[in-house]
This record gives structure tokens, sequence and C-alpha cells, in this order.
């Protein structure tokens, strides 16, 4: 039988998974408004009705990931994977991430490129080395 504290990180691993999978869709749905829905027609409403599902999940999302957090931390191996795939991803380059600097996370109105590439360069570093980890 699985231990207990296993199938609960699993658990939460995979609703978290589950969250960010429904927000591709979403996306996925966006792009469908962009091009199918008029402006005088439908456009507004379906809009309104996907950023309150965007929003609706976002917030389980966070909750999902606040528990991986909690699992990490007594030796969670699918939170810790979990976690190193979420950051590369985010860090890989592909988004903007000195907002990270900021105390409260938000994105500066100025920073010197000499910073954010040697920020982007530590994340690199980061990222080669959770690749060599299971």
């Amino acid at each position: 039988m699985k231990p207990l504290l296993k199938q609960a990180e699993q658990n939460v691993v995979n609703r978290a998974k589950a969250y960010n999978d429904a927000l591709e869709f979403v996306d996925a749905l966006a792009n469908f408004g962009n091009r199918a829905c008029r402006e005088h027609v439908g456009k507004p409403k379906f809009f309104e009705g996907l950023s309150m599902i965007r929003t609706a999940i976002r917030a389980e999302q966070s909750e999902a990931i606040r528990e991986c957090f909690y699992l990490f931390g007594v030796g969670g191996d699918e939170a810790a994977k979990y976690s190193r795939e979420l950051f590369e991803k985010v860090f890989s380059g592909e988004y903007q991430v000195m907002n990270f600097l900021d105390k409260w996370g938000h994105v500066p109105s100025s920073y010197k490129t000499a910073d954010r590439e040697a920020f982007q360069a530590e994340c690199d570093k980061a990222i080669e080395a959770i690749k060599v980890k299971p």
C-alpha cells in the first residue's frame, strides 16, 4: 500500500497540474474567441465568462500550489519535481521575471540590462542544476 503522505502529495500535485491544463484550455478558448466572436455580437460576454473562469481556476491553482509547498518541506519528491518544472517554465527566459526581484512582486519601471542578464544567467544555471535531479 502506498504511504498516505505520498498519496496526499500526489493528489495535490495532480490537482495543481490539472489547473494548469485547464488554464491552457481557457487560453485556447480565448484564441478561438478572438477569431470567431464579433465585437458587436458575443465577444464581450464570451470574454467576461472566460475572465471569471480564469479567476476561479487561478484561485484553486493557488491553493493547490500552496499545499504542494507544505509537502515539499517534508521531503515530497513529486512536489519537488513539480516545483522544478514550474521554475524551469517561468525562469527559462520566455517570461518577464524581474518582478521577482521586487519586494512586492512588481515589475520595476526600469532596470539595468546587465542586472536582467545576470539574473537570467543565474536562472539558467539553476535550470541546468535541476535537470540533473530526478
